[in-house]
């Protein structure tokens, strides 16, 4: 059923799949975190929270870092910065070998611009310019932290691969 749901375009579709896989497996972290990207895709930011809680209820679950970013989407949507930004803490912890890391370290950067702390901004955007970032598609994120950070001009990406 999780398969079913991940094949589907239809989010209907989507969200019988995971409610029927959970139903056969009621401790099935996978089918609670695809169940909540779709309630986030709804913007039906509590139902999702919902069941990213439960994700979260086990650390050691190989979908908390998921689990914790995510929920700390659903708070930087809201402009929850500060709530958003303890999910994030969160998520960075567990995210040591996750190669998308660097977008992370991005969100964090915003929520502390948002809640006008400007050290720890550019803190973050230069742990954003010092990661393995995808210069075709973070290139605009990468100009705004350079700029912010004072470091227009320079490249910092010398870790791509």
């Amino acid at each position: 059923y999780v398969q079913d749901g991940r094949q589907s375009d239809d989010p209907a579709v989507q969200e019988q799949a995971f409610l029927k896989a959970l139903e056969l497996k009621p401790d099935c972290q996978t089918a609670k975190l695809e169940l909540a990207k779709c309630y986030y895709h709804d913007k039906d930011y509590e139902k999702c929270r919902e069941y990213l809680k439960q994700v979260m209820s086990d650390p050691k679950s190989s979908k908390y870092r998921q689990a914790a970013k995510l929920m700390g989407d659903t708070y930087y949507d809201q402009k929850g910065y500060s709530k958003a930004l303890e999910y994030y803490n969160r998520a960075w912890e567990y995210s040591d070998y996750h190669e998308y890391r660097y977008r992370l370290a991005y969100k964090i950067a915003n929520c502390y611009y948002h809640i006008e702390d400007s050290y720890n901004a550019k803190r973050w955007y230069k742990k954003f310019l010092d990661d393995r970032w995808e210069p075709e598609s973070m290139e605009d994120c990468a100009d705004y932290a350079r700029k912010y950070t004072g470091l227009t001009g320079t490249t910092t990406n010398t870790k791509q691969r």
